[in-house]
């Protein structure tokens, strides 16, 4: 996700040029800002989801983003913490950015090699 966004600022106000693919720009804190087991419903159908769909994993990060007003995220949050509390995974075309790091077993890998 982070990787894929617009811009990653440092904990130290440094700002750095990404990948560029993802609407969205990180920001690096002293402290995590998230630490906790994820369920996530898919919004829509994605690479990883058909829609309804749940996906579980983990997430543990130091980074919070701002999204772009245009943005589509692919899940809703029902645990966990996600990019803004309520939603995570941004898609863009068939790319897909999450802070949650999906279980094997949810079912998310095989979704995406079935889509292929």
């Amino acid at each position: 996700f982070m990787a894929l966004a617009s811009t990653l600022t440092t904990a130290e106000g440094d700002t750095h040029g990404m990948a560029g693919v993802l609407p969205a720009d990180v920001r690096m804190h002293d402290r995590y800002r998230a630490l906790d087991h994820v369920e996530l419903r898919a919004k829509r159908d994605g690479p990883t989801a058909r829609s309804g769909e749940t996906r579980r994993g983990h997430e543990f990060h130091y980074s919070a983003a701002d999204v772009d007003d245009d943005a589509r995220f692919a899940f809703d949050v029902e645990r966990g913490t996600g990019i803004d509390g309520d939603h995570d995974g941004l898609i863009e075309h068939r790319t897909l950015g999450t802070y949650c790091h999906v279980h094997p077993e949810s079912g998310a890998f095989d979704a995406f090699l079935d889509g292929l």
